[in-house]
């Protein structure tokens, strides 16, 4: 870059008046002109590379006499200047000068200067300030779960692919410059690659944009491949591999040991092998290409030539593995046989021929049932006829030698449930040709209903057995709400159940056998569980019938409740869960009053707020305090005793006393003192009383006393006695007043008479004799009467304590 200065500079001329310059500029494209001070910037927007942004700098001069533009000095650099007059030039008062500053950025950088402008006046120095901005292209390869940055002639490597498939490259052109690009044209050349997914060319990409694509490969065949990505002027080199597998098959007869190559439809010829021996060769599927090979089946039908050590399928041969298996030859007959093996490998199938001769003893079996006699072949079925559960049926296996040398039989051995072996010959047994050969016997015994299946083993013949129990079975499920399932072995659980509810369990008793069988007993044991449902006993069950019984659950305490099942012979455990039940509403009284008097039976009732879904039983209890500190034995229930039962139905609200009494009396007594009422209650052996219990006090208040009667006792010439019972609740009498009437023309000379009397009577209710009485009392008054007794009618008495006088009663004594 080469660098020069411009620098004009003149001597200013001579002035008339006062110069006033100022300067201001405007960026192409903005609004207004912008006033500029001295050190001040002008800032340009952001340039593309080669192109240019232009500001318009205005000096201009508002003085009254002329001004003039000495001199401009701006670096040769990014920023140009352009329409700068002849210099010096005269600005006249009232006139301004226009000259253009150009931004043209080379590089994608800030770009500044400084523009000196010397004026008359002053000098002014200006700041200059751009960006230089245009795209970057970054290009970024994505392969899998790889990201990579390629460079101008960078490789992007896929992964290998087998032919026939596909791989995929995303290609990501980033514009990390700070201008707008253009890729204008993508290409790509190569066996086995294709572009997909292309934007619209030419595509344009903003700063910090980009955009994708996808480089596809997809290999015609095995081995590396070459391409190359072409975005306008950038190469991307692109490097593949097809791989393809490869399987071939051959086979090693262990009699031989040498590995030989097979084609479709080759043949593998076994050695002469006796009967009841082998012969085995390894099958080896090679995989000699640079792919996995699939081996999807492996198929031979049975006979003499059998497969074993064969994977799961399909099977998957690695590249340079193989996979083995084993052809045995096991022939059962001293003849010829031959089988054809099977290999699909992939989409094709190889073909084997085997073939092999058997040498040396052929075994026949023969079943006797009965009187019916079978020739089993290997694999073949012997059926026992049906047999009664614990009952026994036979069949005799006879085992002849019909091939061309002896044979032996090494090992019989049956499996299977309720078949066993009898009558066995000591083995090794050795069996000529032609011979009588030997027999065994199978039995069957049955120990439950239904087919039974199972294997007899000659050496390595298989005899499948069959036979029949006949018998029942029984089987049993639960329903509970809407879930049926059968009886775990823990027994029935039942849910959690509050006290006084019930919960059913649906026990279906079925019958899985073949023969009716009957339910004689069905029992159950265990504090809250009972049967509600049941059939009449005994009841029969036909094969594929079933019966139902119902158990319930309804606990009457708290907490885990165990019990049992008992159907026939056979037990099942029950276990449950007692809630607590609802809490008891509020409880009323009646209409007792909170004061009665004494002497009285009134009566009390139970009442609760809102009707109770569970069956009650409760206590009414009774106590008594007395205010004379001594208890009247009068009081208590009509029924007897302070405390009553009661019951109280489910559903409803009113306590019952007996069989059908909504209300119980008792007996007030004849002392003051207060009743308290607490009742308890209780659904099952659940205790339902609040902690804080209902209670009802009722009080006999201390009263002037009450005489019941008034009689006359005995009588003599001059006197007589009389008798006063009744009761004072305060147990305490002052003093009785007696009011005489004479007789029909008779006059008294003493017609009333007051007797204190606290003293007898403090005497009488603080003795151990009158506890059982209460407050009641008999006062027997003896009257002395000095002249002729028979002046005197009647007599009425009063009797008085602290709290007044009691009615006047009287009795005559004619």
């Amino acid at each position: 870059m080469i660098l020069c200065a411009l620098a004009l500079s003149l001597a200013p001329q001579s002035a008339v008046g006062q110069a006033n310059l100022s300067l201001s500029y405007l960026v192409a494209g903005g609004a207004s002109q912008v006033p500029l001070a001295n050190n001040g910037t002008i800032a340009f927007p952001s340039t593309p590379v080669g192109q240019t942004s232009a500001a318009s700098l205005v000096i201009a001069n508002t003085g009254n006499a002329s001004g003039t533009i000495l001199g401009v000095n701006l670096p040769v650099g990014a920023f140009r200047l352009t329409g700068v007059p002849s210099l010096p030039a005269l600005i006249p008062a009232g006139s301004q000068v226009s000259l253009t500053i150009q931004f043209v950025p080379t590089t994608q950088q800030t770009a500044t200067a400084l523009l000196q402008i010397v004026l008359s006046t002053q000098t002014f120095q200006v700041n200059l300030s751009g960006q230089g901005s245009g795209p970057s292209f970054l290009y970024q390869a994505t392969v899998g779960s790889s990201v990579s940055t390629v460079v101008n002639n960078g490789t992007v490597t896929l992964t290998g692919t087998n032919v026939g498939s596909s791989s995929n490259a995303t290609i990501t052109i980033q514009n990390t410059g700070s201008g707008v690009g253009q890729v204008s044209s993508i290409t790509i050349s190569g066996a086995g690659f294709q572009l997909a997914s292309l934007p619209a060319l030419p595509a344009t990409i903003s700063a910090g944009q980009g955009v994708s694509f996808t480089v596809v490969f997809t290999p015609s065949q095995s081995g590396a491949a070459q391409g190359r990505l072409l975005i306008d002027g950038v190469t991307i080199n692109l490097a593949g591999t097809g791989l393809q597998s490869n399987l071939i098959v051959s086979y090693i007869l262990t009699a031989e040991g040498n590995q030989i190559l097979l084609a479709d439809n080759g043949t593998i010829n076994f050695p002469g092998t006796s009967v009841g021996q082998s012969s085995n060769a390894t099958l080896i599927v090679s995989n000699t290409g640079t792919a996995p090979g699939t081996v999807t089946a492996v198929t031979l039908a049975a006979g003499a030539f059998r497969l074993s050590g064969l994977p799961l399928f399909p099977a998957q041969v690695a590249a340079g593995q193989n996979l083995q298996f084993t052809v045995m030859f096991s022939p059962t007959t001293s003849q010829s046989a031959s089988a054809q093996l099977q290999i699909v490998l992939g989409t094709s199938t190889i073909h084997v021929n085997l073939t092999g001769q058997g040498t040396g003893p052929s075994f026949v079996y023969q079943a006797t049932v009965g009187a019916s006699v079978t020739t089993i072949a290997n694999n073949g079925t012997v059926t026992l006829p049906d047999t009664n559960i614990n009952s026994i049926s036979t069949a005799t296996i006879l085992i002849q030698n019909t091939g061309n040398g002896v044979g032996q039989v090494s090992s019989i051995t049956v499996s299977g449930a309720g078949f066993q072996l009898m009558n066995l010959p000591i083995l090794p047994a050795t069996i000529s040709p032609g011979g009588q050969g030997l027999t065994f016997t199978i039995t069957f015994t049955p120990t439950q209903p239904g087919a039974v299946q199972a294997r007899l083993l000659i050496d390595s013949t298989t005899i499948n057995l069959a036979g029949n129990g006949l018998g029942s079975s029984l089987s049993f499920t639960v329903t509970q709400g809407s879930t049926t399932g059968p009886v775990p072995s823990g027994g029935v659980i039942f849910p959690n159940t509050a006290v006084g509810s019930s919960s059913p369990a649906v026990i279906q008793i079925g019958n899985t056998g073949n023969v009716s069988t009957n339910i004689n007993s069905v029992g159950v044991t265990g504090a809250g569980f009972q049967l509600t449902s049941l059939p009449s006993l005994p009841a029969a069950i036909g094969p594929g019938q079933s019966v139902q019984i119902t158990v319930s659950f309804a606990p009457n305490t708290l907490g885990s409740a165990t019990g049992t099942l008992q159907i026939n012979s056979l037990q099942f455990n029950l276990t449950g869960v007692g809630l607590a039940p609802p809490a008891l509403p509020a409880v009323s009284f009646g209409s007792l009053a909170d004061t009665i008097g004494p002497a009285q039976q009134p009566s009390i009732g139970l009442t609760l707020a809102t009707p109770y879904p569970l069956a009650i039983s409760g206590t009414l209890t009774l106590s008594f305090a007395p205010a004379a500190f001594t208890d009247d034995p009068a009081i208590q229930f009509a029924t007897g005793g302070r405390s009553v039962n009661f019951t109280i139905p489910a559903n409803t609200t009113q306590a019952v006393f007996g069989p059908t009494a909504t209300q119980v009396q008792f007996q007030s007594g004849t002392v003051a003192g207060t009743f308290t009422f607490t009742p308890t209650f209780a659904t099952g052996t659940v205790n339902l009383t609040p902690s804080v219990p209902a209670i009802k006090t009722v009080a006999i208040l201390a009263s002037a006393p009450q005489i019941r009667g008034v009689t006359i006792g005995t009588q003599t010439a001059n006197s007589f006695d009389v008798l006063v019972t009744g009761f004072s609740t305060s147990r305490t009498v002052t003093e009785m007043d007696l009011q005489f009437t004479a007789s029909s023309g008779a006059s008294l000379g003493t017609s009333s008479l007051t007797v204190d009397v606290s003293s007898a009577f403090n005497t009488w209710y603080q003795s151990a004799a009158s506890t059982q009485f209460g407050s009641q009392f008999t006062a027997d008054l003896n009257i002395v009467v000095a002249g002729d007794i028979t002046a005197v009618q009647s007599v009425a008495v009063t009797a008085k304590n602290q709290s007044g006088s009691s009615s006047s009663v009287s009795t005559s004594l004619r």
